[in-house]
């Protein structure tokens, strides 16, 4: 039966993966609307929120930036990731390319906060969510290490096609979130 999970799972990274790179060949940046940033930051969640996880997309995930710029302008604390090992540390995030450094694809802070923070929002890359809150992500379960231990607010954020109706194949290690944002919304899952 896992071995059957994994494999829906693996064929369902594949077919987004697929349709991603050629919007990215495309050159098809999708902005996400105003509405669907506002209805997050207008979130009660976010009311009391301090420190946000966020992270930086690369050219084949929705562009958050835009998302991280106004939380920023809110006076929140963004923090984005750094895969050290199998862990992801996380440092903080003002802006500025300066803080950035290079790994493959990935753009990282050359900074890590120790203690690690506790974050009040966590917003994650995936590549399908569904009604139900399974996030399907990389495959790496980086996300799912740290949104296990985490009493944040979890939010997943995926194209519009990527929202899923049908529920994804999970396994034991896989973690929920509360929400999903979108291009063009912001919602809650129950």
């Amino acid at each position: 039966m896992i071995q059957k999970i994994r494999l829906e799972k693996s064929q369902l990274r594949e077919q987004i993966r697929i349709k991603r790179r050629a919007q990215s060949l495309n050159n098809a940046k999708i902005i996400f609307q105003d509405d669907a940033i506002s209805n997050l930051i207008n979130h009660p969640k976010l009311k009391s929120a301090q420190k946000i996880a966020i992270f930086l997309p690369t050219d084949t995930e929705p562009d958050v930036n835009q998302v991280s710029t106004k939380l920023r302008a809110k006076g929140l604390k963004t923090f984005i990731p750094r895969a050290d090992g199998e862990l992801l540390n996380w440092g903080e995030y003002s802006g500025r390319n300066q803080e950035l450094q290079i790994k493959g694809k990935f753009a990282e802070p050359i900074e890590i906060v120790t203690p690690q923070p506790e974050f009040d929002v966590i917003i994650a890359p995936a590549l399908a969510v569904d009604i139900y809150g399974n996030r399907l992500g990389q495959g790496g379960a980086f996300y799912d290490r740290v949104l296990k231990v985490s009493k944040a607010f979890k939010v997943a954020v995926v194209f519009e096609d990527e929202f899923l109706q049908n529920k994804i194949p999970t396994e034991e290690h896989d973690q929920k979130v509360d929400a999903v944002l979108t291009p063009n919304k912001f919602l809650e899952l129950k």
